[in-house]
């Protein structure tokens, strides 16, 4: 698993809001994505950590009514129709691990909130690239599941977390 990327503490307390009004955190463009080292030893983020982890503290101090996630969440550059350099090879499953322990930080820290992530054009690289190439890979649907293999709410488990995709 993802150990915890947070590098800021968390809020002190959580407020009370006036729930007269609708309170919605939009996150755009995290674009998380990893290249490795020199070696091909050690990953490094791509993605900024601290700005995600404020993400998560104003989720825990607005406890907004609804959180979306505006898509290009994952970057999924092992994905993309470009050009794709040797340090970024290898690293979808570090993506989706790392995107999956983020977006349920976005769930704890507003559990009765709403959550809805919308697909960017990133996220439209791993179907995009099985549709041209390996076709049968987009209609497989495993045993027990509702959904093909290549889908993002199967790849980031996203039924576990309560987060709907769009």
């Amino acid at each position: 698993g993802v150990s915890d990327p947070r590098v800021l503490p968390p809020p002190k307390k959580v407020q009370t809001r006036n729930h007269s009004l609708e309170i919605v955190v939009v996150v755009p463009d995290a674009q998380i994505g990893h290249r490795w080292d020199k070696t091909h030893r050690a990953l490094r983020p791509m993605h900024d950590r601290r700005a995600l982890d404020v993400v998560v503290q104003a989720i825990e101090i607005l406890q907004p009514d609804r959180v979306v996630n505006q898509g290009d969440f994952l970057d999924l550059a092992p994905w993309s129709r470009h050009r794709r350099p040797m340090d970024v090879r290898d690293t979808t499953t570090p993506q989706l691990r790392e995107a999956h322990w983020w977006q349920s930080e976005f769930v704890r820290a507003a559990p009765a909130a709403t959550h809805d992530y919308l697909e960017g054009n990133h996220e439209a690289r791993i179907n995009k690239a099985l549709t041209d190439n390996m076709p049968e890979a987009t209609t497989t649907i495993p045993v027990g599941q509702s959904r093909s293999i290549a889908s993002l709410e199967t790849l980031l488990a996203l039924d576990s977390l309560g987060v709907k995709y769009h």
